[in-house]
């Protein structure tokens, strides 16, 4: 998701990025910066394109915000649950993994 963050940061300004310049700013393949662009446009339907002409991607219309994840009712109750389940685990090896893990979940 970060990688998807910044790809969308760079965008949004008007950088004329390719992934040859994405993949080594974020230190990955080029591989993934490609899923990454398919799954943004693809899954999250933001308007990308190849643009031959400048050998970039860019938007193809201003794009605002990055989108959200929807959260139901029973999923935000699910996650208070699993919040309090962790101060359980505080003092032990695990407590500091978990609290990481879920600090990443929620943002």
């Amino acid at each position: 998701m970060e990688r998807m963050l910044r790809i969308h940061d760079e965008l949004r300004r008007g950088a004329f990025t390719n992934c040859t310049k994405l993949a080594a700013a974020l230190e990955v393949s080029r591989k993934t910066i490609v899923r990454d662009i398919a799954f943004m446009r693809d899954r999250l339907d933001l308007p990308v394109e190849f643009d031959p002409l400048i050998n970039a991607y860019r938007y193809t219309h201003p794009v605002a915000a990055f989108p959200t994840v929807n959260v139901t009712e029973g999923e935000l109750l699910a996650l208070l649950v699993a919040r309090k389940a962790l101060e359980q685990y505080r003092g032990t090896p695990f407590h500091r993994q978990l609290e990481a893990s879920f600090d990443k979940l929620t943002g």
